[in-house]
């Protein structure tokens, strides 16, 4: 990570700061998007996506993420077959083909972070259980975390 800086127009000075840990959220609603910003954006420079591919996309060629959120249920629908790749499984069957690369690719490139760490926040929850159950296999750090409008 380098060093970004913050322009203070008050003193007419630049003044340097750590870049903030990267959180990545994955969410078809809109109301949970912003509520995202809300609840992550002090700590954190939240990027929200709404469909799996995107997901994929930014964890490909965006990383490397401190956090990554998941919901399963996309398309504004409820309780999607997991086999479906449209869900938020479908980015958890990409994390377990590539856990041997995304291993490394932290270990070699940033050995103080120890990986992105996931927080599955999906209300379904036999979907919650089965990316969780998945992503631990895969030794990923992983929590479920329900998500509300209120945190």
């Amino acid at each position: 990570m380098g060093v970004e800086a913050k322009y203070h127009i008050a003193t007419g000075r630049w003044e340097s700061v750590a870049p903030m840990p990267k959180l990545l959220f994955l969410d078809d609603r809109s109301k949970r998007l912003h509520a995202a910003i809300w609840k992550y954006g002090d700590n954190y420079a939240v990027t929200l996506v709404a469909t799996a591919k995107e997901c994929i996309k930014m964890l490909s060629n965006e990383g490397p993420w401190d956090v990554v959120s998941l919901d399963h249920d996309l398309c504004f629908e409820e309780f999607v077959d997991p086999n479906r790749d449209d869900c938020g499984m479908e980015v958890v069957r990409w994390l377990e083909r590539r856990a041997d690369y995304m291993e490394k690719i932290y270990v070699a490139n940033w050995p103080e972070v120890e990986g992105p760490q996931f927080i599955i926040h999906t209300s379904n929850k036999a979907a919650a259980d089965e990316m969780y159950k998945r992503l631990k296999k895969s030794k990923y750090g992983v929590v479920i975390e329900r998500f509300t409008y209120d945190d």
